[in-house]
């Protein structure tokens, strides 16, 4: 479980520090920011340790397929949600899939009958 104790660099995933160093400093607006970004972390943590329930996960392998084939990195995108797959499966399951994916899947669906159950 989450204890609370935040890395003051990576905060909801954003690397604060980075951040800070190419803005302006205000102290009042960095201290919101801070602020702003320790709530979106902890209910980022708090909803990664949340499986979605089945019926959620039905898509969940175009899902992670769209997120992979759309990324900078789909080797590093793979890796990670290949190795961090329940804590990555709360926020595969709001991916919309794209119609690319969605038909590939079908075409091997249909192409390809050992894995279909019919058979």
């Amino acid at each position: 479980a989450f204890g609370g104790n935040f890395s003051e660099q990576i905060l909801a995933g954003i690397n604060i520090d980075t951040l800070l160093a190419t803005a302006e400093h205000d102290d009042s607006a960095t201290s919101a920011l801070r602020a702003k970004l320790r709530i979106a972390h902890k209910q980022q943590q708090k909803r990664q340790e949340q499986i979605p329930p089945a019926w959620e996960r039905r898509a969940l392998p175009l899902q992670a397929a769209t997120v992979i084939s759309g990324s900078d990195d789909p080797l590093w995108a793979l890796l990670d949600i290949s190795q961090n797959l329940p804590s990555r499966a709360s926020s595969l399951v709001n991916v919309v899939q794209t119609k690319a994916i969605r038909s590939a899947a079908e075409e091997i669906w249909n192409n390809i009958p050992l894995l279909r159950d019919d058979s």
